[in-house]
């Protein structure tokens, strides 16, 4: 990779992302021969100016920098109806891909890619796009194998199994081994030991079934229902928290609509972490208002069919609640 180019990561998976623009940096660092300076951005809360300014860096010496680039405005589906003319900030990103800054790497990091926008449509015609795909169940069992191998315990396939589908992202995911190879003082790891070890029963929170919802993953919505009842979580509570965090996401959808920044949607919404509200705004562009508008009614339904069920229907009543969700 070389300076003025330009590179597109889209997907939604952070640990992903975060690995492969590791993989890029090391290799304009093994290019170069030096570390390279890396600036990294929030699109979203970037002027014109600052943003042109950033673009169109001159350094005083003759390296190449790497200037990455979150949630730009026009890389963001789901946002109010767009005017056929590209905004200011579009035009000035249009006039950068054809004329790049020769000692810089512009590397822009996106969820998805919006059909509407030019500058998208630009992206891709030009094959500037890497699509980062989220891991299917099998490649998902393998990488939490691997994981393991790395620190050099062999795992049950048990253990994999429960691990690669608790419903977590990849990142706790690898937090989850770390702490299982630190541990355990054996080489082998049975799915038994590990719940003596860290009682993985008790992690698997209400949060994964929310996340795994707002991302419309419909295998990992199921097996967290069935640990959330295994370990008699209430479904009451289950309820209200998934109610709760689709709440949030439409607040944030709104306000993202308003021109409001993710910090400031962080302050707005009284988040504890900045990274909630992206977190948020990531799953808003899955839906649409008017699915929003019907998952609320699933939830209402769920509501009162739980009130009028007996117990041994709840968890059927949540796995319906999680297609319909996922599939609306």
């Amino acid at each position: 990779m070389q300076g003025g180019e330009i590179r597109v990561l889209c997907g939604d998976e952070p640990y992903l992302i975060e690995n492969r623009l590791k993989q890029i940096i090391e290799e304009i660092r093994n290019q170069i021969g030096e570390e390279p300076e890396c600036v990294f951005k929030d699109g979203d809360e970037l002027g014109e100016d600052e943003l042109f300014d950033l673009l169109h860096f001159a350094p005083l010496f003759g390296y190449v920098r790497v200037l990455v680039l979150h949630w730009l405005p026009c890389l963001v589906s789901g946002g109010p109806k767009r005017s056929r003319k590209p905004s200011n900030v579009e035009q000035i990103l249009l006039q950068y891909v054809g004329a790049p800054n020769p000692l810089q790497v512009l590397i822009l990091i996106t969820p998805s890619l919006p059909t509407e926008s030019e500058f998208a449509k630009l992206l891709k015609k030009q094959k500037m796009v890497e699509e980062i795909k989220r891991l299917n169940k099998r490649e998902l069992q393998s990488w939490v194998k691997s994981e393991f191998a790395q620190r050099g315990v062999e795992p049950e396939d048990k253990l994999v199994e429960e691990i690669a589908g608790s419903g977590w992202d990849m990142s706790a995911l690898e937090n989850q081994v770390e702490k299982l190879c630190l541990a355990s003082e054996k080489r082998r790891l049975s799915s038994a030991e590990a719940q003596e070890l860290l009682d993985l029963r008790e992690d698997v929170k209400i949060f994964a079934l929310s996340d795994a919802l707002l991302n419309r993953d419909l295998a990992a919505a199921y097996g967290t229902v069935s640990r959330l009842f295994a370990q008699g979580e209430p479904p009451g509570l289950i309820l209200y928290t998934l109610t709760k965090q689709f709440l949030l996401m439409a607040e944030a959808k709104a306000l993202k609509q308003q021109g409001t920044t993710a910090s400031e949607i962080t302050d707005v919404l009284n988040l504890k972490h900045g990274f909630v509200a992206k977190k948020l705004l990531q799953a808003a562009e899955k839906f649409g208002w008017r699915e929003i508008e019907a998952v609320f009614n699933y939830l209402l339904e769920t509501d009162k069919a739980l009130k009028g069920s007996g117990a041994s229907n709840e968890k059927m009543l949540f796995e319906v609640l999680a297609a319909e969700i996922c599939r609306v």
